[in-house]
């Protein structure tokens, strides 16, 4: 059911809680990959590091040849830092107690939960993380600027560390009631039912994103437009240039009638 467990690979350990969620990600993924047979269970076997207490991870009886290959990469990839000293006492405990290898699951646990508690105290924090994310000024230019700060921002942070929606929401119509193209639309909001959809982050993005669209349509008109009053270069003649006598096939000038030797 497993693959050869020398294609375990693991990245280095997580310096703070911002690099976690990938570890995580990664970690997950590394074990569930072993598996050689159709199905899912070696990835959630994995998963329940998340969930399982201690103590339930080191009674589960599954897989024991993966878990002490966790624990032998866990080991080689955190070979100091606080991870480093935490598994060689683990390590050591272990085998005064039993004679055992530690736990591998276990162990990736620590790393989780570790996180999960600096996750916990940037959520609490959750409703700061709006404080810098400013609208800049009053044109649309500065409503792209506004918007594209916001997308990487908010794409830095786990779902689950995001503030309320209605937060988001209170935050957004504060800073878009300062520009003078978005200042009606947030009367809309404030002024809508509270079941209404107009009292949304969403229905706010939309017509952000619109203004921002109406202006890149006004540009395009006004290009369109200067390239139509240019004058043409000298000697251009559009799609009609004069016939070039020197073409093969080209129509004859017609004769003068006026001008003597022009009649065959």
């Amino acid at each position: 059911m497993v693959k050869s467990l020398t294609d375990l690979v693991f990245p280095h350990p997580p310096a703070n809680a911002g690099e976690a969620r990938g570890y995580v990600n990664q970690v997950l993924m590394a074990i569930g990959k072993l598996q050689k047979t159709p199905g899912n269970e070696l990835y959630l076997w994995a998963q329940e590091c998340l969930t399982l207490t201690e103590e339930e991870l080191q009674a589960d009886p599954r897989y024991p040849r993966t878990d002490r290959e966790v624990a032998s990469k866990l080991l080689g990839t955190c070979k100091g830092g606080r991870f480093g000293l935490l598994f060689n006492q683990m390590l050591e405990s272990e085998r005064a107690a039993s004679g055992a290898m530690p736990c591998g699951r276990a162990m990736l646990r620590r790393i989780f939960k570790h996180f999960q508690l600096e996750r916990d105290r940037l959520g609490m924090l959750g409703e700061r993380i709006c404080c810098p994310l400013r609208s800049p000024g009053n044109t649309v230019a500065d409503l792209v600027t506004f918007r594209d700060t916001y997308i990487y921002v908010m794409s830095t942070i786990a779902v689950e560390d995001l503030p309320q929606p209605q937060t988001l929401f209170n935050h957004l119509i504060d800073e878009l009631e300062r520009h003078a193209v978005m200042a009606p639309k947030v009367v809309k909001a404030r002024d809508a039912r509270l079941d209404s959809h107009r009292r949304t982050t969403d229905w706010l993005w939309s017509k952000v994103e619109l203004a921002i669209q109406l202006e890149q349509q006004k540009r395009n008109r006004r290009d369109f437009d200067r390239q139509l009053g240019l004058k043409p270069a000298a000697g251009y003649f559009g799609t009609n240039p004069p016939p070039d006598d020197n073409i093969a096939g080209a129509p004859a000038p017609t004769p003068d009638p006026d001008r003597p030797g022009e009649h065959s």
